[in-house]
């Protein structure tokens, strides 16, 4: 694999889907809460606000992967970040929750396959086994 490669970044259909029936049983599990409906009303409140700002938010539309073991996020607006990945980063074969470090603040990114299309995301998966068997022979 060339480096530098960028990465789209889309919505993942299958995370809304899974925020969505998240958000959808902690509704539920308000029910049966002996509250007065005004204290239902505003718990209900509280998760509708946590779904529509969970599902709007997208914090990177592209990912540039470096030589050097970093990572670019790239932000809605073009402009883009260069970040460390922390070791807390997690891999699975089906999902990446990216621990990426910069100078303002750690950001984490849940990236299931449909988020990086399964060429992405194979790459991905590639580049941080790269990164951590060249950390370890460091």
């Amino acid at each position: 694999m060339r480096l530098p490669v960028t990465l789209p970044v889309r919505r993942s259909r299958a995370l809304a889907l899974t925020l969505l029936a998240a958000h959808g049983f902690a509704a539920a599990g308000i029910a049966p809460i002996d509250l007065p409906l005004a204290g239902k009303l505003l718990l209900w409140a509280a998760v509708a606000a946590s779904l529509v700002r969970t599902l709007t938010r997208q914090s990177a539309v592209g990912l540039t992967l470096g030589a050097d073991g970093r990572v670019a996020l790239i932000r809605t607006d073009g402009s883009s970040v260069e970040c460390a990945v922390e070791p807390a980063t997690t891999v699975f074969p089906w999902l990446i929750v990216l621990c990426a470090r910069h100078s303002e603040a750690t950001e984490t990114l849940t990236l299931p396959i449909d988020a990086l299309g399964s060429q992405g995301h194979r790459k991905m998966r590639l580049w941080l086994k790269w990164r951590a068997a060249a950390s370890e022979t460091a």
